[in-house]
């Protein structure tokens, strides 16, 4: 088996061979309709996005016959090396899902199906979001991201919940969820709910009192206080302490 770092190598590489198989043009108009009537001047960073975004959706549009740019490729394939098959099969079983990852674990929020996550160098950087992207399951049973991958926020999700039926599995319509959310991040942006300003410098040094080392730990907490710390405070009350 092939390191992961080679296998996110092929992956890419093979990605990008499979836009041989999709019509740029019907992609340039599929852009160039997300773009129409935007609130702003449109920029080429900003087509560049919604190109990207236009591609990533021909990629998985079957053709009339049923076929993907995946499985033209793979038909093209013959007599590839063993790992370059393995991961042009992947990517035909990879299907768009809404997950939350968390570490090394991935959660289908359409399904609720929970598995081991195969870290990929956009995890690491994503880190604990929920996302939007091409996901396959591994042999072992491991999710992995085998395309875009998209961060979303509480409106992006809204989006993708709107494609989620309890009495289906996965989501309704891949295709036509992944359009509508791309054309709302395009004309919306992408999600940076995540960003926070830089914690404030406080002025409690923890080595020059103890009262100091509490209101520290205290300020480190990122939940309420519990029975342990709120104790530890108790004992500074009365004359001696002070």
């Amino acid at each position: 088996i092939a390191p992961e770092d080679a296998i996110f190598a092929r992956l890419a590489a093979l990605n990008d061979a499979a836009l041989a198989f999709v019509a740029r043009d019907k992609a340039e108009h599929q852009a160039g309709n997300w773009l129409s009537g935007v609130a702003w001047v449109v920029h080429d960073g900003h087509r560049l996005f919604a190109r990207s975004l236009a591609l990533e959706l021909a990629l998985i549009t079957p053709s009339l016959t049923g076929s993907t740019a995946f499985d033209r490729l793979a038909r093209r394939m013959l007599g590839r090396p063993a790992d370059d098959i393995a991961a042009v099969a992947l990517l035909r079983r990879g299907q768009p899902r809404v997950a939350r990852l968390t570490g090394q674990r991935f959660e289908d929020l359409a399904t609720g199906e929970t598995r081991a996550l195969v870290p990929s160098p956009a995890t690491v950087v994503i880190g604990n979001r929920v996302v939007f992207g091409r996901f396959a399951i591994t042999p072992d049973g491991s999710a992995i991201s085998v395309g875009l991958l998209l961060p979303l926020d509480q409106e992006a999700l809204a989006v993708v919940q709107g494609f989620i039926r309890p009495q289906v599995r996965g989501l309704t319509n891949p295709v036509r969820c992944c359009d509508a959310l791309f054309r709302h991040l395009v004309r919306c942006g992408v999600s940076t709910d995540d960003w926070h300003e830089p914690a404030p410098d406080l002025p409690f040094d923890p080595d020059r009192s103890p009262l100091d080392a509490v209101a520290a730990d205290w300020s480190s907490l990122d939940r309420e206080p519990g029975p342990d710390e709120i104790a530890q405070v108790r004992a500074f009350i009365g004359v001696q302490p002070l």
